[in-house]
């Protein structure tokens, strides 16, 4: 009985080890688990251990759900990261589901693929990024601007795409005009977006495989 209690043991944490420069396990354990507590309606939070060279990290994953009724638009997915704690609520109107589901579940690993760059980002070494690094601080221009450019930022917003992409089959460049267009608050012109999109673009060719996304363009 020991035994197979350690093999369990040792099973489940082989099942959730990081490899080097992967994600995809987690974003996919989690989002699974975010859409499965979704369906159920049901907000709560839980643990997910995964390790990346040889270190261990125990992920806090706090989920919360908010119904509004004639919400302006179908759902809304915030999140935040710290060191070990991921925060996920979606608001959404239920008259929109199950109609919008696709999409949602899109957004969700899009959210979780974003948030768990930060984490790798502030946890290992060979990763880590100053979060207030940036090369275009001389740039003011309003909006968040310059908030999109900030060295932790570009990586997250592209793999966070590149995630979407994948999700929906789509090119990159095509989810990040549709990203655009749920954001385009944020900026104070389309030709600051532009200016972005082609930062974030450059960045993806100049460091991430064409094979993870269908096409670029």
């Amino acid at each position: 009985m020991k035994n197979l209690i350690i093999e369990k043991i040792v099973k489940k944490i082989t099942k959730n080890i990081l490899s080097e420069g992967s994600l995809d396990k987690p974003i996919l354990d989690i989002s699974r688990e975010v859409i499965r507590l979704f369906k159920n309606e049901e907000s709560d939070e839980f643990t997910y251990v995964f390790y990346r060279s040889g270190e261990e990290i125990q992920l806090l994953v706090d989920v919360n759900f908010e119904v509004v009724e004639n919400y302006n638009e179908p759902f809304e997915v915030r999140a935040e990261a710290a060191y070990d704690e991921l925060y996920v609520t979606i608001i959404y109107d239920p008259e929109e589901f199950p109609s919008s589901m696709n999409d949602l579940v899109a957004e969700i690993k899009e959210t979780i693929t974003h948030e768990l760059e930060h984490i790798i980002q502030q946890n290992f070494e060979d990763t880590y990024i100053n979060p207030f690094e940036s090369d275009y601080d001389q740039d003011k221009r309003g909006g968040k601007f310059n908030y999109f450019l900030k060295k932790i930022e570009i990586p997250a917003f592209v793999k966070g795409l590149i995630k979407r992409a994948r999700t929906k089959k789509i090119s990159l460049d095509m989810a990040m005009d549709e990203w655009y267009k749920e954001n385009h608050r944020n900026f104070e012109n389309e030709n600051d977006w532009k200016d972005v999109k082609k930062i974030w673009m450059n960045w993806a060719k100049e460091n991430l495989s064409k094979q993870k996304v269908k096409k670029f363009k």
